[in-house]
């Protein structure tokens, strides 16, 4: 394999070249570096097309293509979740490979009072978000593992008694 070859631009920075794509830095070692990290991901079975995919890019397509055969209501409901979640931290913004735990941690605490259903829809987008990202080679590890969710209220239901009964209907 022939030698990287390195080239400082007009304005400093420094590029290297793999495979068509080109790496900048501020010096050779950080455009090396740069180079050195996309080979890795490569190496680890990361499909090069989902290296700069946003959590939100994916996120959309991903509850287009797997949650399409929900009604409208469940539908919404991951919808309304994944928003937040990319808007928490802006998360949304972020590569899919940059999401560690802490980063899921700190957006399961913001449920913290929330019902205990919530919570479990939460964490069930979530996680499958995960999961599927892991399984379509976005990801190379789940962050879900590790977080854990907030006890959330369960609330009592009760049958109203007769007297309340005769009170409502009068």
């Amino acid at each position: 394999m022939p030698r990287q070859k390195l080239t400082q631009r007009a304005d400093g920075r420094y590029r290297c070249k793999y495979k068509g794509k080109e790496f900048y830095g501020e010096t050779p070692r950080e455009a090396q570096q740069k180079r050195d990290e996309y080979k890795r991901m490569l190496d680890a079975g990361i499909k090069a097309e989902s290296l700069g995919l946003t959590v939100k890019a994916y996120a959309m397509r991903w509850v287009s293509t797997y949650k399409a055969h929900l009604t409208d209501g469940p539908y919404n409901t991951h919808v309304r979740i994944l928003n937040r979640f990319c808007d928490h931290e802006g998360i949304g913004l972020r590569r899919m490979q940059d999401i560690d735990s802490i980063d899921i941690q700190g957006f399961y605490n913001t449920a913290e009072g929330k019902s205990h259903s919530y919570i479990c829809d939460m964490r069930d987008t979530i996680k499958g978000l995960f999961k599927f990202a892991l399984a379509d080679r976005v990801i190379q590890h789940d962050p879900t593992i590790k977080a854990k969710v907030p006890k959330g209220k369960k609330g009592s239901h009760r049958a109203i008694t007769q007297r309340e009964r005769d009170l409502i209907s009068t």
